[in-house]
């Protein structure tokens, strides 16, 4: 009885409105940092990737970023 209350039931009608005009296209924040910005956020992130646990056979494939 439960899972007769939860079932769902799909009209076989669709309504379709107007959708409003905006300019879609995302922000991109990571265009406005600098140099310096982007290098330091590669150091945490290799500095993270080398504090991880990661299996032995698995290092290998451990992608480090070069400055």
């Amino acid at each position: 009885e439960e899972l007769r209350a939860r079932m769902i039931k799909f009209s076989k009608f669709v309504e379709i409105g107007e959708a409003e005009q905006y300019d879609r296209r995302g922000d991109k924040p990571w265009a406005r940092l600098t140099v310096e910005q982007k290098a330091q956020i590669q150091r945490e992130l290799n500095d993270f990737k080398a504090e991880m646990d990661v299996h032995e056979e698995a290092r290998r494939m451990t992608r480090f970023h070069k400055h």
